[in-house]
């Protein structure tokens, strides 16, 4: 087919400085109250945005030289906006940059999470359509290299 080959499909937007990789079936239109499990959200994103961050940074927990201190040193040391937090693990969301999520069940698959390299803004996506069907995906979060540029046909 001629068609075949690297095609600029659209962009996207980014407020959160995130991506999300997945099926949405899994994780749209889910009601946290919901009597039947199915049309609940997974446990592992969360039942809300601010839940799914916190699981995000679960891996990092408070420091724990904070234990140490008294309540108004404790106090003096956050107002002072000293971290609060232990320093990430090496397989922190942090150090990696994604996280993957389970399905209730255990196994993969539900989803990834990655940042997005610049943060927040919009970003080209590209498609390899091979036989006129897409056979890849390819985000362009930072300016891709020469090699990569050629690949999809993106000009200087």
């Amino acid at each position: 087919m001629s068609d075949d080959g690297w095609k600029l499909i659209g962009h996207f937007s980014v407020d959160a400085g995130l991506c999300w990789i997945g099926d949405p079936c899994y994780i749209l239109h889910k009601d946290k109250n919901a009597e039947k499990k199915h049309d609940q959200p997974p446990k592992d994103i969360g039942k809300d945005w601010g839940d799914f961050c916190d699981k995000l940074h679960s891996e990092r927990g408070i420091d724990p030289a904070l234990d140490k201190l008294s309540a108004d040193e404790l106090t003096e040391h956050i107002l002072a906006k000293k971290p609060i937090f232990a320093e990430p693990s090496p397989d922190s969301f942090e150090e990696k940059g994604f996280r993957t999520f389970t399905h209730d069940l255990g196994h993969e698959g539900l989803g990834i999470v990655c940042q997005t390299g610049c943060g927040d803004g919009v970003y080209p996506v590209y498609a390899l359509y091979r036989d006129g069907r897409i056979a890849s995906i390819y985000i362009e979060f930072l300016e891709s290299p020469p090699e990569i540029k050629k690949m999809l046909d993106i000009e200087d």
